[in-house]
């Protein structure tokens, strides 16, 4: 039996492309992101979380934590604004993943805690947030 325990953080650890935004006028508003680029570049990572143990009185053990990768979660790879998706995969067992995305682009990764596998065995498990509409638990950065 497979358990998530202690998920008090996530970590990623990524390589994030960027276009350069610019100075910014003084409207203050945000630039539009950069969807669109030209040639392609590789983006690589690694998904990992700290795993917290529990202690035999029940209580959690901050003083062991183990950072642990994220194994077979999927990986979105978008346009900063959401309008556009560039990449997806999912992490291999030592958490790492590698796609392929536009160059010159902003980007924001976003990896779910679900892990799905097709033919046998089959399996279907998700990390959900009771509190809001079983929400798939994600990690996103930018």
């Amino acid at each position: 039996m497979m358990r998530w325990q202690g998920l008090a953080a996530t970590v990623l650890t990524a390589a994030f492309l960027a276009a350069c935004g610019g100075g910014g006028g003084g409207s203050g508003s945000a630039p539009a992101a950069v969807c669109e680029g030209t040639g392609a570049v590789a983006l690589t990572g690694t998904a990992s979380f700290d795993d917290v143990p529990i202690k035999t009185s029940g209580a959690l053990d901050y003083t062991a934590i183990e950072t642990k990768p994220i194994r077979n979660a999927e990986v979105i790879v978008e346009c900063a604004d959401g309008s556009t998706v560039f990449a997806e995969t999912r992490t291999d067992n030592l958490g790492a993943f590698s796609v392929e995305i536009p160059e010159n682009v902003d980007a924001r990764i976003i990896v779910r805690a679900r892990n799905v596998r097709t033919g046998v065995p089959t399996w279907s498990f998700s990390v959900v947030d009771n509190t809001s509409s079983n929400a798939v638990w994600a990690l996103q950065g930018q």
